[in-house]
């Protein structure tokens, strides 16, 4: 009934649509955004663009790939 998760990562992925996993949007949530919270003295500050968005969420894939090279 629903499509495959694969299906759905291929179709954003012809499109040249740019996206995050599960774990780069709780990278953003817990620590990007509480790390920038904590400088400024509160609990968390939002990340508004979606260009900034992507690129904290992403962040893992790179440290990832450099990791293991």
């Amino acid at each position: 009934m629903y499509p495959e998760e694969s299906s759905i990562v291929e179709l954003l992925e012809s499109k040249g649509v740019e996206f995050t996993d599960w774990e780069g949007y709780h990278r953003l949530e817990e620590a990007a955004e509480k790390a920038l919270g904590e400088t400024e003295g509160r609990e968390r500050v939002k990340i508004a663009t979606r260009e900034a968005m992507l690129a904290e969420a992403r962040a893992h894939l790179t440290a990832d790939a450099n990791a293991g090279s």
